[in-house]
């Protein structure tokens, strides 16, 4: 998955109108988002929900939720973090109720197929988020996971100029993530030979 990809990707669906992006400020501008993937962009209508929450928190999935409805897109692109990716994939499965909230907590979600199809560009490693099946959510400080074959990004693209300008600091936090997820996985109880072969490879 290149830059070259995207472009093609881009190119190829005539029935994108309008995109809905989610991403944090701060990285999207300092990753190179804006620089490089901003003017592939321009052909089409789009709208911004820039994350201001460190953690994803229940409260901003809602307005994100509401947003999506709103400008009804016929693409999702998520471009950050862990918190940007998990939004994302929450926003686009998850239907906004009153009791949404109870709902989470007991693992009976109010939710949909998907809203529409979902690109997860990540600007960190580790995670592997863009890709996997769960996401978690905090509600008043409680971590809960939401976990469904939905919630899985439909496309991703790694585009490793994303992730080469991260500060030191976060590429040293994304070395370690990835330890713990391949440590995690060999010790999983749904692992099998085939992840264990991957988390080896993983921690070489």
């Amino acid at each position: 998955n290149t830059l070259k990809e995207f472009k093609n990707f881009l190119s190829k669906k005539n029935n994108i109108k309008k995109i809905f992006i989610i991403t944090g400020y701060k990285s999207y501008n300092l990753s190179g988002a804006k620089k490089i993937i901003g003017p592939l962009l321009k052909k089409f209508e789009l709208k911004f929900f820039f994350k201001k929450e460190y953690l994803p928190t229940l409260q901003e999935a809602k307005l994100i939720i509401n947003e999506i409805k709103k400008f009804q897109p016929n693409l999702i692109i998520a471009i950050g973090g862990g918190c940007v990716l998990d939004y994302s994939k929450i926003s686009n499965f998850l239907t906004f109720s009153n009791n949404l909230e109870d709902e989470i907590k007991k693992g009976s979600y109010s939710a949909k197929n998907k809203y529409c199809k979902l690109i997860a560009i990540p600007t960190t490693a580790g995670s592997g988020a863009e890709v996997t099946a769960n996401s978690v959510i905090y509600i008043k400080k409680n971590k809960y996971s939401v976990e469904d074959k939905n919630i899985k990004p439909d496309f991703f693209f790694l585009i490793p100029d994303l992730i080469l300008k991260n500060s030191k600091i976060i590429k040293k936090s994304a070395g370690f993530d990835a330890i713990a997820q391949a440590v995690e996985s060999l010790f999983s109880l749904k692992s099998n030979s085939l992840r264990v072969n991957f988390a080896k490879k993983s921690l070489r």
